[in-house]
């Protein structure tokens, strides 16, 4: 009996023995989660550049606004600007205050545009982007009524852009800062050798305190303390649980914290490769490749890395980070891992970016198009102008009565080709050695021409200009025949 319970002892112990080495950590356990813890880390190497980059600022409508000024009553214009001794340009002038004022902005806005025209050289300037010089009262009234709705309608675009625009758009070193955070815990660590007390939380480092039974939220706190967790060993388990080609072990030292200048073992097998550039797509993509190695334990707790049993020890137990609280009703919440949720937070803002660069195109192209607007309006009211001018002018002539009798029969002989044709018709004359057109008006014609100017299209007796030649229309009529006055 007793040979038989020394065996059965004997073969408990060797079955735990058996059990507990397999369970224990072993090198490469976790190399399926390098790709990605290695992809977040080299993030935070060197200074990475962010797309799309931050909008460029919205130009204000000023000439649109300047004309509206030029075109106000100048009565109410001149109470915008004042003149200092000394300068002889007018300058802004202090904007009124109480009930009934006009806000700042609008103050400004139109002091602004006062003190623009006010200066001759200005004037001259904005002469040639809308020239009013020759407009008379209706047509300039018209013109002051279009483009005072154009300068509103810029205004109110111009504002809502810009409003868009200032709602913190985060700078490139601020988006750096908050990877920094995200990476190390801190945006001044040494990078080449983490401090603990910025990548963990709370003042015990020991692998236990770290990674499973500390502070609710160590290892939730930096990538960095979750790859300690993950890819590190417990003190003298000599374990590469990230991969099996690390050269040197990473362990928690025997006095239970991390070494910092154990860091580099890490980055041998995850070399430095700064970014070129990070996008929002980028970060999603990293962000859910992490999220997808995260594994839920129980109603509220989850865990990265294997994880065999109770809490991770970088041995028996698994190498692994606990992240406590982090399962709500089965589901996953990242936000609670602070090194996702970086990742996360930037791709928001450089999304943020996106659409204000988006509206800023938007309201750049709708006042570049306000603009040709207003230019269409100043072309329609000088031709307005310059047609109504011309209603009002007498027709021109290109000359007296008899020029216009010769014009016209020296046209009528210039058509005559041929010699024989141009001698035959009465007024006309070949002259052979002469360039150009050959057939032309003879002097006879040019005083049939002349006399024909000087009745000036007149027919019968009031052709005539003097008594004699009118009554010489009475010779050869009949006894009966009605006569001619005497003048």
């Amino acid at each position: 009996m007793m040979s038989m319970s020394i065996a059965i002892t004997t073969t408990l112990v060797v079955t735990l023995a058996t059990r507990d080495a397999a369970l224990a950590v072993t090198d490469g356990d976790n190399a399926h989660l390098l790709p990605a813890l290695c992809a977040a880390l080299q993030l935070g190497d060197g200074t990475p550049t962010y797309e799309p980059q931050l909008p460029e600022a919205l130009a204000a409508p000023a000439t649109l606004y300047r004309l509206n000024i030029s075109l106000a009553n100048p009565r109410w214009v001149a109470t915008l600007t004042q003149t200092t001794p000394g300068n002889t340009n007018p300058t802004k002038a202090q904007g009124p205050e109480g009930a009934g004022a006009p806000s700042p902005a609008d103050w400004d806005r139109w002091a602004e545009a006062a003190e623009y025209v006010a200066n001759p050289a200005n004037r001259q300037h904005l002469k040639g982007e809308c020239d009013v010089s020759l407009l008379g009262a209706e047509q300039k009234q018209r013109l002051k009524e279009d483009v005072e709705t154009l300068a509103e309608t810029a205004l109110q675009i111009f504002s809502t852009a810009t409003a868009a625009q200032a709602t913190n758009l985060k700078q490139d070193t601020e988006l750096t800062e908050m990877l920094k955070v995200g990476i190390y815990g801190d945006k001044a660590t040494t990078v080449t050798a983490p401090e603990n007390a910025k990548i963990f939380e709370g003042t015990t480092f020991t692998y236990s305190a770290a990674c499973a039974t500390g502070t609710t939220s160590s290892a939730k706190k930096s990538l960095a303390a979750a790859i300690w967790c993950v890819c590190g060993s417990g003190n003298g388990n000599n374990k590469k649980p990230c991969s099996k080609t690390q050269t040197t072990v990473a362990d928690f030292s025997s006095s239970g914290a991390p070494d910092p200048t154990k860091w580099q073992h890490f980055r041998q097998i995850c070399p430095i490769n700064p970014p070129t550039k990070l996008t929002a797509t980028t970060l999603r993509i990293i962000a859910n490749q992490l999220t997808s190695s995260i594994i839920g334990a129980d109603a509220s707790n989850s865990y990265i890395g294997i994880y065999h049993t109770g809490d991770c020890d970088g041995n028996s137990n698994g190498a692994c980070a606990k992240l406590t609280d982090t399962i709500s009703s089965g589901k996953l919440d990242s936000s609670k891992i602070l090194w996702i949720k970086a990742l996360t937070d930037i791709a928001d803002e450089l999304e943020k970016r996106q659409r204000a660069a988006e509206q800023q195109d938007d309201a750049r192209r709708a006042l570049k198009h306000l603009k040709e607007m207003t230019k269409a309006a100043c072309s329609r009211a000088r031709y307005k102008e310059e047609n109504k001018q011309q209603a009002h002018q007498p027709a021109v002539t290109t000359g007296g009565p008899i020029q216009q009798q010769q014009d016209k029969a020296e046209k009528k002989c210039n058509a005559i080709e041929e010699q024989e044709k141009c001698d035959a018709t009465p007024g006309c004359h070949y002259n052979k050695t002469k360039d150009g057109k050959k057939c032309t008006m003879s002097e006879e014609g040019k005083n049939e021409a002349e006399k024909a100017g000087e009745n000036n299209g007149k027919t019968d007796c009031k052709k005539h200009d003097n008594k004699k030649n009118c009554k010489k229309e009475n010779d050869g009529l009949a006894a009966n025949a009605p006569r001619n006055v005497d003048g």
